[in-house]
Protein backbone atom coordinates (compact mmCIF):
# COMPACT_ATOMS: atom_id res chain seq x y z
CA UNK A 1 0.00 0.00 0.00
CA UNK A 2 1.33 3.44 -0.93
CA UNK A 3 1.32 5.65 2.17
CA UNK A 4 2.75 8.70 0.42
CA UNK A 5 0.61 11.77 0.79
CA UNK A 6 1.75 13.44 -2.46
CA UNK A 7 2.38 12.39 -6.04
CA UNK A 8 6.09 11.97 -6.74
CA UNK A 9 7.94 12.32 -10.00
CA UNK A 10 11.30 10.81 -10.81
CA UNK A 11 13.64 13.56 -11.73
CA UNK A 12 17.33 13.96 -12.44
CA UNK A 13 18.33 17.56 -11.89
CA UNK A 14 20.57 19.58 -9.63
CA UNK A 15 19.77 20.63 -6.08
CA UNK A 16 21.79 22.94 -3.88
CA UNK A 17 21.28 22.46 -0.15
CA UNK A 18 22.32 25.09 2.41
CA UNK A 19 22.43 24.83 6.18
CA UNK A 20 24.43 27.08 8.45
CA UNK A 21 27.64 27.92 6.58
CA UNK A 22 27.54 24.66 4.60
CA UNK A 23 26.49 24.23 0.96
CA UNK A 24 26.31 20.92 -0.90
CA UNK A 25 25.17 20.04 -4.38
CA UNK A 26 23.38 16.81 -5.18
CA UNK A 27 21.06 15.22 -7.69
CA UNK A 28 17.30 15.16 -7.17
CA UNK A 29 16.10 11.55 -7.33
CA UNK A 30 12.40 12.24 -6.82
CA UNK A 31 10.25 15.22 -6.00
CA UNK A 32 6.79 15.92 -4.59
CA UNK A 33 4.98 19.05 -3.43
CA UNK A 34 5.94 18.03 0.11
CA UNK A 35 9.57 16.97 -0.24
CA UNK A 36 12.55 15.78 -2.21
CA UNK A 37 15.16 13.04 -2.07
CA UNK A 38 18.67 14.28 -2.89
CA UNK A 39 21.39 11.85 -3.92
CA UNK A 40 24.59 13.01 -2.27
CA UNK A 41 27.47 11.69 -0.20
CA UNK A 42 27.18 14.76 2.07
CA UNK A 43 26.49 14.00 5.70
CA UNK A 44 23.64 16.42 6.37
CA UNK A 45 22.38 15.56 9.85
CA UNK A 46 18.74 14.53 10.36
CA UNK A 47 16.48 17.22 11.83
CA UNK A 48 18.62 19.94 10.25
CA UNK A 49 16.75 22.95 8.85
CA UNK A 50 17.90 23.58 5.28
CA UNK A 51 17.17 25.78 2.31
CA UNK A 52 17.10 23.89 -0.96
CA UNK A 53 17.26 25.28 -4.47
CA UNK A 54 16.04 22.94 -7.22
CA UNK A 55 16.62 23.53 -10.91
CA UNK A 56 13.49 22.76 -12.94
CA UNK A 57 14.21 22.20 -16.62
CA UNK A 58 11.35 22.32 -19.11
CA UNK A 59 11.14 21.89 -22.86
CA UNK A 60 11.67 25.59 -23.44
CA UNK A 61 12.98 27.07 -20.21
CA UNK A 62 14.88 26.63 -16.97
CA UNK A 63 13.96 28.03 -13.61
CA UNK A 64 14.80 27.31 -10.02
CA UNK A 65 12.70 27.19 -6.89
CA UNK A 66 13.97 27.90 -3.39
CA UNK A 67 12.27 26.06 -0.54
CA UNK A 68 12.80 25.84 3.22
CA UNK A 69 12.76 22.36 4.67
CA UNK A 70 14.15 19.91 7.16
CA UNK A 71 16.21 16.75 6.65
CA UNK A 72 13.95 13.94 7.82
CA UNK A 73 15.87 10.85 6.71
CA UNK A 74 19.45 9.86 5.89
CA UNK A 75 20.42 6.95 3.68
CA UNK A 76 23.84 5.83 2.47
CA UNK A 77 23.30 7.43 -0.94
CA UNK A 78 21.46 10.62 0.08
CA UNK A 79 18.87 12.30 2.25
CA UNK A 80 15.18 13.24 2.27
CA UNK A 81 13.99 16.79 2.89
CA UNK A 82 10.42 17.58 3.95
CA UNK A 83 9.36 20.99 2.72
CA UNK A 84 8.30 23.43 5.43
CA UNK A 85 7.75 26.58 3.49
CA UNK A 86 7.77 27.93 -0.03
CA UNK A 87 6.48 31.08 -1.61
CA UNK A 88 3.45 30.98 -3.87
CA UNK A 89 5.53 31.31 -7.04
CA UNK A 90 7.55 28.22 -6.13
CA UNK A 91 4.38 26.26 -5.37
CA UNK A 92 2.84 27.20 -8.73
CA UNK A 93 6.08 26.43 -10.59
CA UNK A 94 6.24 23.00 -8.96
CA UNK A 95 2.58 22.28 -9.67
CA UNK A 96 2.99 23.33 -13.31
CA UNK A 97 6.11 21.19 -13.55
CA UNK A 98 4.16 18.15 -12.31
CA UNK A 99 1.35 18.74 -14.79
CA UNK A 100 3.88 19.10 -17.62
CA UNK A 101 5.28 15.70 -16.57
CA UNK A 102 1.80 14.19 -17.04
CA UNK A 103 0.80 14.19 -13.38
CA UNK A 104 -2.94 14.41 -12.79
CA UNK A 105 -3.66 18.07 -11.92
CA UNK A 106 -6.96 17.20 -10.20
CA UNK A 107 -5.20 14.60 -8.05
CA UNK A 108 -2.47 17.11 -7.15
CA UNK A 109 -5.07 19.66 -6.07
CA UNK A 110 -6.94 17.03 -4.03
CA UNK A 111 -3.71 15.92 -2.32
CA UNK A 112 -2.88 19.48 -1.38
CA UNK A 113 -6.40 20.19 -0.05
CA UNK A 114 -6.25 17.01 2.05
CA UNK A 115 -2.81 18.01 3.36
CA UNK A 116 -4.14 21.44 4.42
CA UNK A 117 -7.19 19.81 6.01
CA UNK A 118 -4.99 17.44 8.05
CA UNK A 119 -2.77 20.31 9.22
CA UNK A 120 -5.85 22.19 10.42
CA UNK A 121 -7.10 19.22 12.47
Amino acid sequence: MNEREFTRVTLHTTAEVRWGDEVVTGEVENLSLNGVFVKSSAQVPADTPVEITILLVGASSELSVRIKGEVVRREPHGFAVRFQGMNLDSFFHLRSFFVARNADEKAIRAEYREHIRKKGS
